[in-house]
């Protein structure tokens, strides 16, 4: 789990890249929570493009230490959890393919 951020993706009907932020009052002011928005914002411009999947919806919810932490280290962390998230999803679709070895006829 990332210190700055919780990611989560969803399947979408829609087949264009789609992603959410969400920054809530715990966080600070609106001038922190713009300023943490920017921050993620642009970690994603960084991070997504080449990653992501048509069809998916992404959503980032803040934390705390999305304001303080390295930039880079953000960038990582959006990464890994890209990743994960991804390879979750990848084997929830498979568990959930009929096995054509295990029909005996």
């Amino acid at each position: 789990m990332a210190p700055s951020f919780i990611l989560q993706m969803t399947s979408s009907e829609i087949q264009e890249k789609r992603i959410g932020y969400i920054v809530t009052r715990k966080i600070g002011s609106a001038v922190t929570r713009n300023r943490v928005r920017r921050r993620l914002k642009e970690a994603v411009r960084h991070v997504f493009p080449a990653q992501i999947t048509e069809g998916q919806d992404y959503i980032l919810i803040a934390r705390e230490n999305a304001l303080t932490q390295n930039f880079s280290e953000l960038e990582k962390d959006l990464l890994w959890s890209l990743r994960h998230v991804q390879r979750l999803d990848r084997e929830k679709q498979d568990r959930n393919k009929p096995a054509a070895d295990k029909i005996h006829v």
